[in-house]
């Protein structure tokens, strides 16, 4: 390009083209400098063809270690300054979800409980399925509050689901729950974290009842009414 720019075009045809009239302009200009820089290769910049959202498991706690080498009130410590110092509200929705079935096969029930930056909250509370296992139930909250979640306004380009359910998330990680995928998907966030806190390691804004379906206090999940737990898969 540079080579072709000191000689004036000889083409037959009377043409103004960005050459020809660079060219025209460099000879009518004398005190140009003769030490032209290339033009710096700019990569292919391509955002339509780049996820929407980056998708993180975490299935580690940081600072919480084994049984024996930490009391429950140091675990539990730990657990809640982390959600304090890498998902601060202000600048994160904070989603916590748990889900039970009755002696862990039947009844199944989900809680769900949303935080937002601007300080609103949403509690949920669905059936999972009379045949339902803890597994399943565990998975159908993260669904649901993926889908209510999808049909929000985002307060912020982050958002963390807190659950105690690691087999979930391993099922996840390794592609085996498809709609749990499709509803994390549909979520407009550039950064969405699942972040594993082991069961009572953490205070969750709702206990769990302990031998029934679902949670206890905000939201209360009622017992399954649905048959099969229609949400995993």
């Amino acid at each position: 390009m540079k080579g072709r720019m000191k000689d004036l075009a000889r083409g037959r045809l009377k043409r103004s083209s960005f050459v020809h009239q660079a060219k025209r302009l460099r000879k009518g200009l004398k005190d140009m400098p003769s030490n032209v820089l290339p033009l710096t290769y700019i990569p292919e910049q391509t955002p339509w063809k780049e996820p929407k959202t980056h998708i993180e498991i975490k299935r580690t706690v940081p600072g919480v270690y084994s049984i024996k080498e930490q009391s429950d009130v140091e675990k539990r410590t730990a657990a809640m300054a982390t959600i304090e110092d890498l998902n601060p509200v202000e600048a994160w929705t904070r989603i916590y979800t748990d889900g039970s079935a009755t002696n862990a096969i039947q009844n199944g029930g989900a809680g769900i409980y949303i935080q937002y930056p601007n300080a609103e909250k949403d509690t949920i509370s669905i059936p999972t399925g009379i045949h339902c296992s803890n597994y399943e139930a565990e998975a159908c909250a993260i669904i649901e509050a993926a889908t209510h979640l999808a049909e929000k306004t985002p307060q912020t380009n982050q958002v963390v689901f807190l659950t105690d359910a690691l087999s979930v998330l391993q099922a996840s990680e390794n592609g085996k729950l498809a709609k749990l995928t499709t509803a994390l998907g549909q979520l407009n966030y550039l950064r969405i974290v699942l972040q594993w806190i082991r069961d009572g390691n953490w205070s969750k804004p709702f206990p769990r009842k302990g031998n029934a379906a679902g949670v206890q206090g905000p939201p209360q999940a009622p017992v399954g009414s649905r048959g099969n737990a229609p949400c995993v898969g």
